[in-house]
């Protein structure tokens, strides 16, 4: 089996991401909706396992700005959630935080949502012979990104393409 990298630097056989994944999905679909009832979304929940399990849920509410106290709101609601569904059987630790300064952007609403805004970009596959790029988001059209990079050059993606991008 092929080990790859995992999210803290480990190393896995891709059958373990694949799991973890996996489980990730699971607890997207069972605290979603919960969480979008009480004014909350969904930056990015990432299973991990550095020296413990962690289930890393990242918050953002709809007008931007987390507290600690929304977090520790979110994290007793995740907590109950996941007594009841029981995707992990192990013991982990739940982390709940906001996205930061370097918010990642996840989903292409997260792109139009920060239109004019800087961003860092790493690409699936190489264009132009790179993978990572620099610059402002101009707009989003259908499936695609388009950003005016620091040399000003557009450079248009598609969202399927990206591996990932996060503000700057």
């Amino acid at each position: 089996m092929q080990p790859v990298r995992d999210f803290e630097g480990g190393f896995y056989p891709a059958f373990f991401n694949r799991i973890f994944r996996m489980i990730e999905e699971k607890v997207e679909n069972a605290i979603s909706g919960s969480l979008d009832d009480l004014g909350y979304e969904i930056v990015r929940i990432k299973y991990f396992r550095s020296e413990d399990r962690t289930l890393q849920i990242m918050i953002d509410t709809k007008d931007g700005g987390v507290t600690v106290e929304d977090c520790s709101k979110v994290s007793r609601v995740v907590s109950a959630i996941m007594d009841v569904e029981d995707f992990i059987s192990e013991h982990y630790n739940l982390e709940v935080s906001s996205p930061g300064v370097n918010r990642p952007l996840t989903r292409l609403k997260d792109f139009a949502r920060f239109e004019n805004k800087k961003i860092q970009l790493k690409l699936k596959d190489l264009h132009e012979g790179s993978r990572n790029f620099k610059g402002t988001i101009v707009k989003t059209e259908g499936n695609n990104i388009v950003m005016l990079l620091e040399g000003n050059n557009n450079l248009e993606v598609d969202f399927e393409n990206i591996d990932s991008a996060h503000l700057i």
